[in-house]
């Protein structure tokens, strides 16, 4: 008996041809066909289970979506037991292709070397990229959403976070599709930006604002909190060393 034929005694290859949930939650359950082996007689190419449950990553759990047509289009490596096949790695090649549906001319891709990411239907992904730095490698970690597309499929806008712990860039930021963000570096603090023009930084020692309307609702207190005094439009308010006041 040669590898393929032993080998078709022991594994499968399967399409996964529907999913469900088992009855108390703790399980996703497969139907799957088998593809067979080249060799293999007819009969063995359409060999089906009901309701396999299914093997892999700790805490990696998921269930393809349905094509209009039913198909899953998940392919599946199962191991055969006395009373079916469970599956034990899987391949769906709908995601890499969403994933590589960017911008850019040409798109980026995905993976890179030394790349590793959790991605979903759709294209959204966390991405994990190695970096060598001076003391080792290290990561930069990305969690990318995109959506609108346009009628080849590529994504129009995506939201984004990015942790980058590379030396002389170290950084966190939130970035919204529209291009609302907020970043937080070593020399800027954090900085959130609405456009150009409109922008809040924190950083140790200094609050700065910049906008073309400030608005302050409630009570405002300059200076030491309890001490003060309401300022008045007359010669009574006193002086203030601690509050400024210019003309645009």
């Amino acid at each position: 008996m040669d590898v393929v034929k032993i080998a078709s005694h022991l594994i499968a290859f399967v399409r996964v041809v529907g999913s469900s949930l088992g009855s108390k939650r703790g399980a996703v359950l497969y139907d799957v066909a088998g593809v067979g082996f080249e060799d293999d007689p007819d009969d063995a190419k359409t060999e089906t289970r009901d309701e396999q449950e299914t093997y892999g990553a700790i805490g990696v759990i998921g269930r393809p979506p349905k094509k209009p047509d039913g198909d899953l289009l998940l392919e599946a490596l199962a191991l055969r037991t006395s009373d079916g096949l469970v599956p034990i790695a899987f391949r769906d090649e709908r995601i890499l292709k969403w994933l590589n549906k960017r911008e850019g001319n040409p798109p980026p891709s995905v993976p890179k070397e030394g790349q590793i990411l959790y991605a979903g239907y759709g294209g959204a992904f966390l991405s994990f990229e190695t970096l060598d730095a001076s003391n080792g490698p290290t990561n930069i970690i990305v969690l990318y959403c995109p959506y609108e597309r346009d009628s080849s499929g590529v994504p129009q806008k995506a939201h984004m976070l990015m942790l980058d712990p590379t030396s002389g860039n170290e950084s966190i930021a939130i970035v919204h599709a529209e291009g609302v963000a907020i970043t937080m570096t070593k020399d800027e603090g954090v900085l959130i930006r609405a456009d150009g023009a409109t922008t809040l930084q924190v950083k140790p020692g200094l609050i700065q604002g910049t906008a073309a309307s400030i608005i302050l609702k409630g009570n405002v207190t300059v200076g030491r909190a309890g001490t003060g005094v309401p300022l008045t439009p007359s010669l009574t308010s006193p002086p203030c060393p601690s509050l400024f006041l210019s003309p645009l």
